[in-house]
């Protein structure tokens, strides 16, 4: 048998509610789970590296997810219209929650060359926030959909 190490054809499966990742995959591929809405529990283990482009998009049952340690990319817009809390394991060095949101190191492609920067940009905003969004000087990017669906932000981001 050849163990699965992408996950990438669960779009759309409305009735879906808890998925446990198998330890051998390393990539959920864009749209892995676009558009689930009864989707309320995922289990990623630590050899999930990849999280690709709208993985989660639409998963408005998300309740909460946390990122592993092995989770090295989390692309643009891969949790849009989720009010998921986020978790990041202790050992991740490339993304944390400040204030409820994921940050993450920024990634740099310079002649098809990817290196990680010492900035640090904003990746998601649950729908649900509230109130006021708060950057300290670490934050310098806010990557392309992080605060799609915020309907409650009062003040924007400060400190940008």
């Amino acid at each position: 048998t050849v163990p699965v190490t992408k996950i990438d054809g669960f779009a759309s499966c409305k009735s879906l509610q808890t998925v446990s990742i198998p330890k051998t995959v390393v990539e959920l591929s864009s749209l892995a789970f676009y558009n689930c809405e009864s989707l309320k529990e995922v289990v990623l283990p630590n050899s999930v590296r990849t999280i690709g482009m709208q993985a989660f998009m639409g998963c408005t049952s998300l309740e909460n997810i946390v990122i592993p340690e092995s989770v090295e990319t989390i692309s643009d817009g891969a949790f849009i219209g989720c009010a998921t809390d986020i978790e990041v394991s202790n050992g991740n060095k490339r993304f944390s929650v400040v204030d409820g949101m994921l940050i993450g190191k920024m990634q740099h492609n310079v002649n098809d060359v990817v290196t990680i920067g010492p900035d640090w940009g904003v990746v998601y905003c649950p729908t649900d926030k509230k109130g006021d969004v708060v950057a300290d000087d670490s934050i310098t990017h806010i990557v392309d959909y992080a605060f799609n669906g915020c309907k409650d932000i009062e003040t924007g981001v400060e400190g940008l």
